[in-house]
């Protein structure tokens, strides 16, 4: 008949409390196995196998680990991990015993070590996101006094399809006692401020880069205008059309030398003798 060797066992959920180096127990209450760690007649007793042990040392599919454990060290995962939440009521920021089956929360060491619900909460520290931030909310506010943004170009309404109509209305709100917009409106295809530009001296407005407007003159490349009055007139010259006399201009072209003399509806060079008298003119009292 063949021996039998058996290692200490219990049929209890409790650990050994004891073990020799190198010697084995096994807890059938908690599926636990434990080996004796160092040196001497009562070594250290580590948990090295079993569903009650802090990892379990099978090849399946599924890893579980049950209870409460401290990593004092840092835990590197190469694959997908699936972690289960840590449940409290009023859990104690430094001890994880306080937590009990209620309401999810998670520790957050970025708030001084407390804990934060999983549905919400608040950092009172600072946060640094080394990857992508991705919020999925419906509103994002920030109420922070200074944002700074490293990109120099702010896209606005990146929707999965963007058009003219899914960017109508869009653009900058300023609140003040009433808003200041700068949008874009899809019926006038044109930006649209509810207020003033100022600009600062010395600065003009450009078309395609060339100067149309400053403070004190029309640029260069202003040709034409459909202005209906305009102030006082001190200097410059006149290369347009004619001006009707209809308009209170005499409706020539050309300069005339001499006395001008109208019809009514036009003006013509007077005739010497026949329109007015100058110093050749002849006076006949003619015959009878």
């Amino acid at each position: 008949m063949p021996n039998t060797i058996r290692i200490k066992r219990s049929s209890g959920s409790t650990a050994p409390s004891s073990l020799a180096q190198g010697e084995l127990a096994y807890a059938e209450g908690t599926d636990t196995l434990y080996v004796g760690a160092g040196t001497g007649g009562s070594a250290t007793i580590v948990q090295i196998g079993g569903s009650g042990a802090a990892l379990v040392l099978r090849n399946t599919a599924v890893q579980t680990a049950a209870g409460t454990y401290t990593f004092t060290g840092n835990l590197t995962f190469s694959g997908t991990v699936g972690m289960g939440v840590v449940t409290a009521t009023t859990p104690n920021a430094n001890d994880d015993s306080t937590r009990v089956a209620t309401t999810a929360w998670v520790r957050s060491y970025l708030s001084g070590g407390t804990y934060l619900p999983l549905s919400g909460g608040t950092l009172s520290g600072n946060l640094t996101v080394g990857g992508d931030l991705t919020v999925n909310g419906t509103t994002t506010t920030v109420n922070s006094t200074v944002v700074s943004v490293d990109d120099i170009n702010i896209t606005l309404g990146d929707t999965a399809s963007p058009t003219n109509t899914t960017a109508d209305g869009g653009g900058i709100t300023l609140k003040g006692t009433t808003d200041k917009t700068i949008t874009w409106v899809n019926a006038t295809g044109a930006w649209t401020s509810s207020e003033d530009f100022n600009l600062v001296t010395g600065k003009v407005l450009r078309i395609n880069g060339t100067s149309v407007l400053s403070a004190t003159a029309l640029g260069s490349g202003v040709v034409s205008s459909s202005l209906t009055s305009v102030g006082t007139i001190t200097t410059g010259v006149w290369n347009g059309t004619a001006i009707a006399v209809t308009r209170g201009g005499t409706g020539l072209t050309a300069a005339v030398t001499g006395l001008l003399k109208g019809n009514g509806t036009s003006y013509a060079a007077a005739v010497a003798g026949t329109d007015y008298h100058d110093t050749n003119s002849t006076i006949d009292g003619g015959s009878f």
